[in-house]
C-alpha cells in the first residue's frame, strides 16, 4: 500500500466505525492513536502494530479498571465489553505482539530469520499492522456501532 492508501485506508475506518457518535478516549490513548497512525501510514509497520496494540490496552484499562488497579492485558480484554469476535482478534494480536515484545531466549532469532527475505517480512507485518489499526478503531469505537 502507498502512504496515500494506508492515510486513506485510516480515514474509511473512522468514517465507518464512528459514525458521529461522541468516544470517550483517555489522553494516553489519544497520543498512541495518533502515533500509530503515523507509523502505519510512513510504512513502519511493526511499530504501527506494537503502538495500535498498546493504545488498545491503554484505552481497555481507561474503560475498564480502576485507579491502581493492574490488570494484564489478556485479562483487560476478556472482561471488556466488546463482541466476541472482537475479543478472539485482540487475543490472537496479543499473541503475536508477544512474539516481538517478550524475547525470553535473545538468541532465537526465529522471528528475524526471514529478513533474508524481506518482501515475506514486510509482507507479513503489514498484515499484521492492518489487523491492529483496525482493531484499535473497532476497540475505541466499540460503543459508536
Amino acid at each position: 500500500m502507498t502512504e496515500a492508501e494506508r492515510e486513506h485506508y485510516l480515514e474509511n475506518l473512522d468514517e465507518t466505525l464512528f459514525r458521529g457518535m461522541s468516544v470517550e478516549i483517555s489522553a494516553w490513548a489519544h497520543f498512541l492513536i495518533l502515533d500509530s497512525d503515523v507509523a502505519f501510514i510512513k510504512g513502519a509497520d511493526l511499530a504501527a502494530f506494537i503502538t495500535a496494540l498498546c493504545g488498545i490496552e491503554t484505552q481497555l484499562r481507561f474503560d475498564h479498571s480502576v485507579p491502581g488497579q493492574r490488570l494484564r492485558f489478556v485479562d483487560l480484554i476478556d472482561q471488556a465489553q466488546l463482541s466476541s469476535q472482537l475479543k478472539s482478534e485482540l487475543h490472537e494480536l496479543r499473541r503475536y505482539r508477544n512474539k516481538w515484545v517478550h524475547v525470553s531466549d535473545p538468541w532465537d532469532e526465529s522471528l528475524v530469520d526471514r529478513i533474508d527475505q524481506p518482501e515475506l517480512l514486510r509482507g507479513e507485518l503489514e498484515s499484521w499492522a492492518l489487523r491492529a489499526v483496525t482493531a484499535l478503531r473497532q476497540t475505541f469505537y466499540w460503543n459508536a456501532t
